[in-house]
């Protein structure tokens, strides 16, 4: 609330024109007087951040029963969930590439177990998680679908699931190829580098997919109008 009476504030000044000694005598005032005058400014409307909000995306939003601490949460739980994603997506890739250059077909089965753990107990829910609080955002905003930052990052982010799907299958295939091996003290079958293959080839596009997602998200360029 402070940020936002601030930043109500500069709008003021600048529209009437008051001279720094007013900017800065009014910018000093206690917090609770900077609020309440915001509040009683635009208590009538509902609005919480007022009509002249700067970077607020619920100024525009008709629906008076949406709050920014609505928002903010589905933000917050936006952005966490793109961090378990692509952390935790990437930990594990590391881990199994690594192991698959062992010897030791017991590492290979224990990592690539952990990684089909990782994969059902934090990366699925992360990937249903991510598309459900982008557009709960994106309808609250009111940005069209077509914008191009938006449209963009699903694209990709589609493009990325559709690589990852078939990757989950080859995590399960060299994980049960891994632990047959080791029970039986037998070598690896041939196509379980097949699958490494694939399973890497796949993890790149990947990658580079939701890195682009990432930038999209931070700069918002807009490419078309």
């Amino acid at each position: 609330m402070v940020c936002a009476a601030q930043r109500y504030l500069l709008v003021r000044f600048a529209e009437h024109d008051i001279d720094d000694n007013s900017c800065h005598t009014a910018l000093t005032q206690p917090v609770a007087a900077s609020t309440g005058a915001l509040d009683q400014k635009h208590s009538a409307s509902g609005n919480v951040l007022g009509t002249h909000s700067i970077d607020s995306p619920l100024s525009r939003n008709p629906a008076k029963e949406i709050t920014m601490n609505a928002y903010l949460l589905l933000k917050f739980l936006h952005i966490v969930s793109s961090v378990v994603l692509v952390g935790t997506g990437f930990g594990s890739a590391y881990y199994l590439f690594f192991a698959n250059r062992t010897k030791s077909i017991a590492v290979k089965a224990q990592v690539s177990r952990l990684c089909v753990r990782a994969d059902w107990w934090l990366t699925t829910p992360a990937v249903i998680v991510q598309p459900v609080t982008g557009f709960a955002m994106v309808y609250l905003a009111e940005f069209p679908l077509t914008t191009s930052w938006i449209a963009i990052s699903f694209a990709l982010y589609l493009f990325a699931g559709a690589c990852w799907l078939p990757v989950v299958w080859l995590q399960l295939k060299m994980h049960a190829m891994a632990q047959a091996a080791q029970a039986n003290n037998s070598e690896l079958p041939a196509i379980y580098k097949t699958y490494r293959r694939w399973w890497e080839g796949l993890g790149y596009p990947a990658f580079i997919s939701m890195a682009v997602v990432f930038y999209m998200m931070v700069t918002k360029p807009a490419l078309w109008g």
